[in-house]
């Protein structure tokens, strides 16, 4: 309309002098929190993958050589020649484990991204490499050196008892994958059944279907057949080998899941994703009766990225299950942590 003045549109006005529509605080970002329930779901998956590798490694290994193989190695006083590719079979088992660290790192930056947050993850980075060698060189080299103290033992109890060569062959084959203490604990097991001592009637792992037979040889006071004695022996044996495999499983899959989600936040602070301000993480204690006295008093507290929990025992703990801490707080450990990036203005 002639003579009367124009108001310029909003886009016609520099964004700076928009007018101010209201004149109460900015609103507030939501805190991001990344749950303890999503990494205990990525634990339970590879507790049963990594215990399942363990088993099969130890049937590998034993596969390698024949008996008789093995009885003419010992024979020629070269039984250490049956190391060699244990050493490899463990190497490989030790790569499992590395994958449950990738595939954490992974889902975490799969996580993040869902959150708006896109970190680039590199399983090449050098600390992601560091972590993976130093991980297998310590499980390697701890398996090597446990499973040959127990073949020693139990070759040396087969010199003791004047085993032939085949004989001795057997008890080295059969010691493989236990711990020497678990080693013993088999032998014992087995000379308790052929004394008729009642106390393999009070061993845990026995195979209870088996108690009849026993107490009805010990009540009659008749020896057992040494096929009988063979069966019950292996299944004891058997059932120790699956506790020590549930017992890897758990102690070394719940600290490569907590390390690899650890990485992503790591290369997202390098990325200039995240400020290492912002990250808050919480311990999560299982609480039902079978958790540690030790981390009863960790179970909620809540630290900063760079900081470590300290224990009811006085350790130090970058996460659970870290393994530089001291066994008594990581093996079976099953805690958890959760990681939340608080929000801003």
């Amino acid at each position: 309309m002639r003579g009367e003045m124009m108001l310029p549109t909003l886009l016609e006005v520099p964004v700076a002098e928009w007018p101010m529509w209201s004149n109460g605080p900015a609103l507030a970002k939501a805190d991001i929190v990344d749950p303890h329930t999503r990494l205990r779901a990525l634990i339970s998956k590879w507790e049963t993958r990594i215990q399942n590798s363990f088993t099969k490694m130890l049937v590998r290994i034993k596969d390698t050589q024949t008996l008789d193989e093995l009885a003419a190695l010992i024979e020629a006083n070269q039984f250490e020649r049956a190391f060699v590719t244990a050493r490899a079979h463990a190497g490989t088992f030790a790569n499992e484990v590395n994958a449950a660290y990738v595939d954490s790192a992974v889902e975490g930056q799969a996580f993040l991204l869902d959150h708006g947050i896109a970190v680039d993850f590199s399983a090449g980075h050098p600390r992601a490499v560091q972590a993976m060698t130093n991980r297998r060189l310590r499980l390697v080299n701890g398996f090597m050196r446990q499973t040959e103290d127990s073949i020693r033992q139990a070759m040396t109890r087969g010199v003791q008892e004047g085993l032939n060569p085949r004989a001795t062959a057997r008890l080295f084959r059969d010691s493989i994958g236990l711990t020497p203490r678990q080693e013993q604990y088999v032998a014992n097991y087995e000379q308790q059944l052929r004394e008729l001592d009642g106390r393999a009637l009070n061993r845990k792992l026995r195979d209870g279907r088996f108690d009849r037979s026993v107490k009805r040889a010990i009540a009659n006071d008749k020896p057992l057949a040494d096929k009988q004695i063979s069966k019950m022996t292996e299944r004891y044996r058997q059932r120790w080998i699956k506790f020590r495999a549930e017992t890897i499983a758990r102690t070394e899959t719940l600290p490569a899941v907590h390390e690899g989600n650890r990485e992503v936040y790591d290369q997202g602070l390098e990325q200039g994703q995240i400020a290492a301000e912002e990250i808050e993480r919480t311990w999560h204690t299982a609480i039902d009766g079978r958790q540690r006295d030790s981390h009863d008093d960790l179970n909620d507290t809540t630290v900063g990225h760079e900081e470590l929990y300290e224990s009811g025992a006085g350790n130090l703990l970058a996460y659970p299950g870290d393994p530089s801490a001291p066994d008594e707080d990581t093996v079976m450990c099953r805690c958890a942590e959760s990681t939340t990036i608080k929000g801003g203005a």
